[in-house]
């Protein structure tokens, strides 16, 4: 569904990185708990972005298809809401999801940052 995406191959590529940073970063010591917490957190962030881009994008077309029917925006975004409000309603439902999640794992990116700190130094 979204895996041949370039944006998906983005996501995975980032969290990759991320995660090698983090085993890169600890040495010999070795990931712990808390850094696996944070990885499957930012990964669930990503799931939920990559699939929330999916449906994005699915009603874009269909808005360019209706748009290109009408010759007129309002009535296309009326006629889209009628004919497709499922694929809206998921596209709203996984942005909160994605936000929350991104909100709730904060600590990545500070993480993120300080093993790079640890890196440069």
């Amino acid at each position: 569904m979204f895996g041949n995406t370039p944006i998906s191959k983005l996501f995975l590529l980032l969290s990759m990185l991320i995660y090698g940073v983090l085993v890169y970063s600890k040495g010999k010591k070795g990931v712990e708990q808390g850094d696996v917490v944070i990885l499957i957190f930012f990964l669930l962030f990503i799931i939920t972005s990559i699939i929330f881009l999916d449906f994005a994008t699915f009603i874009y077309r269909e808005l360019l298809k209706e748009f290109k029917k009408q010759k007129d925006l309002i009535g296309s975004i009326k006629s889209l809401f009628k004919k497709q409000i499922h694929p809206i309603l998921v596209s709203i439902i996984l942005f909160i999801m994605a936000s929350l999640i991104f909100y709730y794992s904060g600590r990545v990116i500070l993480n993120l940052f300080k093993l790079l700190n640890l890196l440069i130094k």
